[in-house]
């Protein structure tokens, strides 16, 4: 697993929702973006990377990772039912529930890199 590149990935959501809510032409579905199983990360989290269960940094990442993916589909919800206003509160990364998970998923990704690596 490549955690810096999840990383990335994991970061880059915020640019792409921002766009989305000035444009909403992208077709995001909330339901698969709440799915925290389908991206490569979520993949590793819920198949090969579950043999570091028990490990507290993999417990937090499993914990944020979801979170990250709910968030992410609470902001696609806001914008398709019209508010565009709410959504982009929801990037702000101090009091807004997606930037705040996005944090702490990317702090979580990181912490479990470290810990492996110090392994």
């Amino acid at each position: 697993m490549n955690f810096d590149e999840m990383i990335l990935a994991h970061s880059r959501w915020k640019t792409r929702f921002r766009k989305f809510i000035e444009t909403p032409t992208e077709d995001l579905d909330a339901e698969t973006i709440g799915a925290d199983d389908r991206c490569d990360l979520g993949k590793w989290i819920h198949g090969e990377g579950s043999r570091h269960a028990g490990c507290s940094e993999y417990e937090k990442l499993k914990s944020m990772h979801a979170k990250f993916h709910a968030a992410g589909a609470n902001v696609v919800q806001k914008v398709r039912s019209g508010s565009a206003a709410k959504a982009r509160e929801m990037l702000d990364s101090l009091t807004g529930e997606f930037g705040r998970a996005s944090s702490e998923c990317i702090s979580a990704i990181a912490a479990l890199r470290d810990a492996l690596r110090r392994r």
